[in-house]
């Protein structure tokens, strides 16, 4: 879970930043990016075809046009949203778990009114907490109405939520993205993955927080004859201290041969 900086700074109090991942928390928990998966035509191809499109620009030369030419690139199709009835159910759960930590989940309601606030301030014309969680209407009404048959637990310590909003006030100016700037870190490898062969190609990449990344993306293709990928990301300084937990992920994936 990566929690902006921008939360932060537009929060009021730290309950408010809880609540936004006790929300995103809730999605995992009800399995909502798995029940949105099942929607979309063929998913896992649609994955292939992202890894396909990262792994041919970055190769480059024929391998590269190879496997970007085999994916069948198309972004678009891979962009899953999640429904307003999910929104809902992420709210109401989120709210109980906030209840469980000790804050009051007025809190996430207030979060929601800031964002909404923000995004008309901006000229959006349906303000929406990011176009990948509509908004289900009445969002305040229903989890006030849900905190008010909630035991909160003993209050939460958030004494060092004003040190870290004053922390992020004196760093200035957040860092643009800007285009990424992957570029080949080494030989291409070939190793197992899940009793497949797959390639290993290490990439460097320069960090929006400073310095350089290392980032290494393992492609292998599927039964269907689409390409399955994970990637590992990490500052440079902090890659061998990584390397036991990256390699037990990697041992983790199980694909099947069922075509």
């Amino acid at each position: 879970m990566f929690v902006h900086r921008g939360m932060f700074d537009a929060a009021a109090a730290e309950g408010e930043v809880a609540g936004v991942m006790a929300h995103e928390l809730s999605h995992v928990l009800l399995r909502h990016g798995t029940a949105n998966a099942t929607k979309a035509e063929n998913p896992w191809l649609q994955l292939g075809q992202m890894a396909g499109a990262i792994g041919g620009a970055v190769v480059g030369g024929a391998a590269g046009s190879a496997i970007a030419e085999g994916s069948q690139f198309g972004l678009g199709t891979l962009m899953l949203r999640y429904s307003r009835d999910f929104e809902k159910q992420a709210d109401l759960l989120g709210a109980q778990i906030m209840a469980r930590a000790g804050y009051d989940p007025r809190a996430l309601a207030h979060m929601f009114e800031t964002i909404e606030a923000e995004m008309k301030g901006s000229g959006a014309s349906d303000p929406q907490w990011l176009s990948d969680h509509p908004n289900p209407g009445n969002r305040t009404e229903y989890i006030t109405r849900e905190a008010t048959q909630l035991t909160i637990a003993g209050a939460a310590d958030d004494s060092e939520f004003p040190t870290v909003k004053t922390t992020f006030a004196s760093l200035g100016p957040v860092k643009s993205m800007g285009e990424p700037e992957l570029q080949l870190a080494g030989q291409q490898q070939t190793v197992q993955l899940s009793n497949r062969v797959a390639i290993a190609t290490p990439l460097a990449n320069t960090s929006p927080l400073g310095g350089q990344e290392r980032i290494a993306l393992y492609t292998a293709f599927l039964a269907n004859g689409s390409l399955f990928y994970y990637l590992t990301v990490a500052p440079e300084g902090d890659v061998a201290a990584l390397q036991e937990t990256f390699r037990h992920v990697g041992g983790s994936i199980r694909l099947t041969d069922v075509r």
